[in-house]
């Protein structure tokens, strides 16, 4: 009989012996009580694969291998879009509103994030019980909702043989999970207090640094409005790191300090808000009730940190995660304001759960189209700004409108598995032999085998094939055209006056909001070549106007838009970015 166990501390016994015992075993997942327990449990699965005596689920669905390579790539099956009326049902988003209003869009957050990363779980269970060599296999450990979330994904009831984990232990190990939480958010809390005071800051401007080098340029273009804080989630050793944090004040996001009232109080917040939460939520699967019970916890750092250093603008970087839906609550507490930025724009799906609750003051994202998407999850006093693209610098705005060779570029980074893709790179290359073909791979495929793979097909006898690592801004002014897989660049290509074309050519890619936009889709090499001659000799004429939903095409500069909403004068009022 085969097996196919969901790891936990309940399975791990019946998993370690039915490895010794060589029995024909497969692990969908790691999906531990006590988030603490995930190292132990990890070791354990390692173990079981080295040794030959247990497999990855994966391996009888190598057609999902790339959504384990990169996450992010899981979007393109629109899971999220399927399956969110049923989370929005099984964990009483409606009710939650009521009961909890502090924390509701906080638990929305966290709910959806926890999906998130378990839609690759979904998928490959849902393909795997299809499976010859699987029938009749005993699914251990699987939760009750991923259950329900796999019928509803699946759109059907054949996994009803399944029985899912009990769930009658759930209180109990949440009640542990709760006085765990609230005890060490009071220890927390205590270890922050400074019983003979502390020297308080104030700041103009503080951010969420995650070492990305495009911060950088907002932070030189602000500078003169007063103090810079930079609060340190992660570094990336770009060369311009040390030279930043070298030059602004920094600390992290837990060296907030209390005097010895605001720790009596917040001792109290944690405990009571701790309980409030078991107190409605304690039946929940406990992976997901640990993450909503430590929301107070969260918010006592915040308000530590906020005590100490108090600014008058926050930059968050950190749309996809909960701390900035508590940040502005905390921020709004003391009068101060919370501005976001949108990281990219979504074509791998119109909805994406990480981005489905955010609340910012003001949210600055690249076209109007999304808060239409998101107008209903949303905070709905957020103001959602246009303001196109944010990585590029002023420099580079500055030669939005200048004279480009009639060259090509063509931008990699999903479809690098694609044999298409490759087809259209060497026609493109073919049609046009006296044009450079600028081909660019993302930094995150760009490494890996696909990427180098991809690379070599396309260029392989083609000398006007040129590989590139050069920034994205810099080709967009050595360019006409601009073809890409879906991503953001397709959109900023627009914004810089280049005609942008997405390359949709894949059966997978299920839902996108660029194919509501006519012209922009290519589905062939044929295709690729009339858009480049269509333009070129009268007969089509690029429809920008008609993309201004998409991105901002006002010829704005992104920093000057953020410096009058911080009371600074801008620089410029716009720049020509016509092709």
């Amino acid at each position: 009989m085969t097996h196919i166990i969901i790891l936990n501390e309940i399975t791990v016994f019946r998993f370690v012996l039915l490895c010794l015992f060589r029995r024909k075993v497969y692990v969908l997942c790691i999906d531990p009580l006590f988030f603490i327990l995930q190292r132990p449990l990890q070791m354990v699965l390692v173990w079981s694969i080295r040794s030959g005596r247990a497999h990855d689920l994966i391996e009888l669905c190598p057609d999902l291998q790339h959504v384990k390579d990169r996450h992010s790539e899981v979007y393109l099956y629109n899971v999220f879009g399927k399956i969110e009326p049923w989370i929005n049902d099984y964990f009483d988003f409606a009710k939650v509103d009521r009961i909890i209003p502090d924390y509701a869009m906080a638990y929305k957050n966290v709910v959806c994030k926890h999906f998130d990363w378990r839609f690759i779980f979904i998928l490959t269970l849902a393909a795997a019980l299809d499976k010859p060599e699987l029938a009749g296999a005993k699914v251990k450990g699987l939760p009750p909702a991923m259950l329900q979330a796999m019928n509803v994904y699946a759109e059907r009831s054949c996994f009803k043989d399944i029985t899912p984990r009990t769930s009658l232990y759930h209180p109990a190990v949440n009640m542990l999970a709760a006085v765990a939480i609230a005890v060490y958010a009071c220890a927390w809390i205590i270890s922050r207090v400074r019983p003979f005071g502390f020297r308080h800051e104030t700041f103009f401007f503080a951010a969420d640094y995650l070492g990305d080098p495009r911060d950088v340029h907002l932070y030189r273009e602000i500078a003169d409005g007063g103090p810079i804080l930079l609060v340190i989630r992660c570094l990336s050793g770009h060369p311009l790191e040390e030279e930043t944090l070298n030059t602004y004040r920094t600390c992290n996001s837990k060296d907030g300090l209390l005097t010895i009232r605001d720790g009596i109080e917040l001792s109290a917040l944690a405990m009571r808000d701790t309980f409030r939460l078991f107190k409605h939520f304690r039946s929940m699967d406990p992976a997901v009730f640990f993450q909503i019970a430590t929301l107070p916890h969260r918010r006592t750092m915040l308000r530590a940190l906020f005590s100490r250093f108090t600014p008058e603008y926050f930059w968050g970087r950190d749309e996809y995660n909960v701390e900035h839906i508590l940040r502005r609550q905390e921020l709004n507490r003391i009068g101060k304001h919370s501005y976001g930025v949108c990281l990219g724009f979504g074509p791998y799906a119109d909805l994406l759960a990480p981005f489905r609750y955010i609340n910012y003051d003001r949210y600055y994202v690249f076209g109007k189209i999304l808060q239409e998407i998101y107008k209903d999850t949303w905070a709905k006093d957020m103001a959602v700004v246009p303001s196109g693209t944010f990585g590029a610098s002023r420099k580079d705005y500055m030669c939005m409108g200048d004279p480009r060779p009639n060259d090509i570029a063509v931008l990699a980074g999903l479809f690098t598995n694609s044999s298409i893709f490759v087809e259209i790179v060497r026609s493109l290359a073919t049609a046009f032999p006296e044009r450079t073909i600028w081909l660019q791979v993302k930094a995150n495929y760009a490494g890996m085998k696909r990427g180098i793979d991809f690379v070599n097909a396309c260029s392989c006898g083609l000398t006007n094939v040129v590989y590139t690592r050069d920034p994205i801004f810099d080709i967009f002014k050595r360019v006409t055209f601009a073809f890409s897989d879906p991503s953001t660049v397709v959109i900023e290509a627009m914004q810089f006056g280049l005609a942008s074309f997405m390359l949709d050519i894949s059966d997978i890619h299920e839902v996108c909001i660029f194919r509501n936009f006519p012209g922009i889709c290519v589905k062939s090499a044929e295709e690729a070549i009339m858009r480049v001659k269509n333009l070129e000799s009268g007969d089509w004429k690029y429809p920008r106007e008609s993309y201004a939903d998409l991105i901002d095409l006002s010829g704005r500069v992104f920093f000057d838009i953020v410096r009058e909403d911080i009371g600074l004068p801008p620089e410029f009022k716009s720049v020509n970015n016509s092709i």
